[in-house]
């Protein structure tokens, strides 16, 4: 019994796995529950962009995230799309999650994050990667000071920038 978009359970699923990207985009196009990009099926309990990641489909990947699905979606054993991509050292995977705010501190059934999981796997590349995004958050981070100081840290080159009030 194969699937077919009236056969909804797996449907997309499937397609994720093939890397099916021209059936894929109709079908969210078509989709009217959003919340298909969250159903999880079989014994792993994957989502669509569990199957994609695992497979290695880095477009799949991207056009799931784009139509809305969780970067953070947890299969069962609390593993993330990041964390499957991680053990594989799946670069692109791992940059594309980065992309849309992948949890780099989501932890397994086993307390291990991303960054554990590309260690324990021996994957240079990502483990550098969620290494330094976890040391370097994304944002600057504003403090006031007595309320006539602001600063300005951007963590990625470590540098203090001092505003008064009158600058900004």
């Amino acid at each position: 019994m194969s699937s077919s978009p009236s056969s909804t359970a797996g449907y997309l699923h499937n397609l994720c796995r093939q890397g099916n990207t021209s059936a894929i985009r109709p079908y969210l196009q078509g989709i009217s529950d959003i919340n298909k990009l969250e159903e999880r099926v079989g014994f792993l309990g994957y989502t669509p962009l569990h199957e994609a990641t695992n497979r290695g489909q880095t477009s799949v990947v991207r056009l799931l995230l784009l139509y809305g699905a969780n970067a953070n979606a947890k299969a069962n054993g609390f593993y993330t799309p990041l964390h499957i991509a991680a053990s594989m050292d799946n670069l692109d995977c791992v940059m594309e999650l980065l992309k849309h705010n992948a949890d780099i501190t989501s932890r397994d059934e086993f307390g291990k994050t991303p960054y554990d999981t590309a260690v324990i796997h021996k994957c240079r590349k990502t483990a550098r990667v969620l290494k330094s995004e976890g040391q370097t958050p994304k944002y600057n981070l504003v403090c006031n000071i007595i309320g006539q100081v602001r600063i300005t840290v951007t963590p990625r080159c470590c540098s203090t920038h001092l505003l008064t009030n009158d600058e900004h």
